[in-house]
């Protein structure tokens, strides 16, 4: 199982993409600048903490703007 940090973060981003129409490739390119990156990571890729850190203050970001909390 998904460390909650990790699942916390895929949840939020589940969260922008219903809140706001996007694809989760949409988001997956905002947050990583990778289309793929959240589909492998939803598929049991690794994602190191640093890397997590960073895209959790991507996202907050999109949140942000995107008024979704």
């Amino acid at each position: 199982p998904a460390p909650r940090a990790l699942r916390d973060f895929l949840n939020r981003c589940d969260r922008l993409r219903y809140a706001t129409g996007r694809t989760r490739t949409a988001v997956s390119f905002s947050i990583f600048n990778d289309g793929s990156r959240l589909d492998e990571i939803h598929g049991g890729g690794d994602i190191g903490i640093r890397k997590l850190d960073k895209a959790v203050k991507a996202l907050a970001k999109l949140e942000a703007a995107a008024k979704v909390r």
